[in-house]
């Protein structure tokens, strides 16, 4: 909500641990969170946000902001428990803040004060075979938790916020539907459509997959539907490609 013009200036943290590096190069949910606090600062002067960075972020990302406070959560150590959780609880706590926001589906185990966490998708329950091994913390424990613990819930989807309830013991009046918005990012260049063509040796006409390389964004079944319709259509279509951008992620290989 906008502040009005006498309300008390508030202290709001984000956790930016999925921001990977100082210019914002991220998977899906740091993009979230990089154009979440953009679109924050254009919007609010008043408030004051302490972002939370993973140790070795530096603060250039949003330095150009009189309102940001940067705090370096520390390095992963040997028990990922405690520097995932237990460190950055008591940073936390030392900020007074007046609310914190967990945006990627999960809170520091032991925080204090009010609290919100974005749920972008529960897929670890619904295809675990997606994810990697070791999940058993996040999924019976951390994930739970967060949500219980929240004062307020987003869902990025009314599918998601469906789960939420389905899987939670949670009010539904604490779990709200607002929809991830369009990338708010700050390119250090612009190309031209003409440009990119030339670089990547694209045709006019082409199907583009944008995102990380890994078998539950179903890529393969992907390929095979482009190729029976490149197979039924070539007469029409003429020259017509697929195009995949994205890291390499777990399983990537087929």
């Amino acid at each position: 909500r906008r502040c009005s013009a006498n309300s008390t200036r508030m202290r709001i943290g984000i956790d930016c641990r999925t921001i990977l590096s100082p210019n914002g190069e991220c998977a899906g949910i740091g993009y979230y969170t990089t154009s979440l606090i953009r679109a924050l600062l254009a919007l609010d002067q008043k408030n004051t946000y302490v972002l939370f960075c993973a140790e070795g972020m530096q603060d250039s990302l949003f330095a150009s902001a009189s309102n940001v406070v940067m705090r370096m959560f520390p390095r992963k150590q040997s028990i990922p428990f405690i520097s995932s959780h237990v460190l950055p609880a008591g940073m936390i706590r030392k900020e007074r803040l007046d609310v914190f926001h967990g945006p990627a589906n999960v809170l520091p185990i032991g925080i204090r004060g009010k609290t919100v966490v974005t749920v972008h998708y529960l897929l670890i329950y619904t295809h675990p075979e997606w994810f990697q091994s070791g999940q058993w913390a996040s999924k019976r424990v951390i994930v739970p938790r967060s949500i219980r613990r929240a004062n307020h819930v987003i869902a990025v989807s009314e599918h998601t916020r469906r789960e939420v309830l389905r899987r939670f013991s949670v009010d539904p009046s604490y779990v709200s539907v607002i929809p991830e918005g369009g990338l708010c990012s700050e390119p250090k260049s612009a190309l031209s459509f003409k440009e990119l063509q030339k670089k990547f040796h694209l045709s006019e006409q082409f199907a583009f997959f944008i995102g990380t390389i890994e078998p539950r964004k179903n890529l393969v079944r992907l390929v095979r539907a482009f190729d029976d319709f490149v197979e039924k259509e070539k007469k029409r279509i003429g020259d017509f490609q697929f195009v995949i951008a994205g890291k390499k992620g777990w399983k990537y290989e087929d």
